[in-house]
């Protein structure tokens, strides 16, 4: 019985002791528990574009996040053969390879869902050039699959003489 009355006490007390004490810890609202999106800290995977905008424009090679002259099917291979967490909590920056093995909008499918299934925190999927018939109608399917899918599109750019790779790098987004 003593011991229920001691119990009792105690309990009142630390109900009453202020909420400043070193053990309280901070109850952290949605608000301070979202970033923003910074691009020096994302993970930049698929074709000559993420080099350019990522990798400071290096070649890479087979294995690498990101290679001149990757398709789509390719950039999905690289991308389902990264270890579970290496996504997770990570905001992702795809040029999705459509550049080099025409639009496989299929492809690119799977390569946004496997983002997103695999925990990465935000996903942009950059686009192709504005101009010029090669890649004439690609942003727009482009735009209509980020949209189904829930994920940023970044919409098309500005090419330089090549017709392919923007003319900068410059993030602009």
């Amino acid at each position: 019985m003593l011991n229920v009355m001691l119990f009792s006490q105690l309990k009142i007390l630390l109900l009453t002791l202020p909420l400043t004490l070193p053990l309280t810890l901070p109850v952290l609202k949605a608000e301070t528990m979202t970033s923003e999106f910074d691009p020096s800290t994302a993970l930049y995977y698929g074709d000559s574009v993420a080099t350019g905008y990522g990798h400071g424009g290096a070649e890479g090679n087979r294995n690498s996040d990101a290679r001149w002259g990757r398709g789509a099917g390719r950039v999905f291979e690289v991308l389902s053969s990264r270890p579970e967490g290496t996504f997770k909590g990570k905001d992702i920056v795809l040029s999705s390879g459509v550049l080099n093995s025409g639009l496989d909008i299929d492809t690119v499918r799977k390569q946004l869902e496997l983002l997103q299934g695999r925990g990465a925190r935000s996903i942009r999927l950059l686009g192709t050039p504005k101009t010029g018939t090669r890649f004439a109608g690609y942003n727009d399917q482009l735009r209509a699959l980020s949209e189904k899918l829930g994920v940023t599109f970044l919409g098309g750019y500005d090419a330089s003489d090549d017709g392919v790779h923007p003319r900068t790098y410059t993030w602009n987004y």
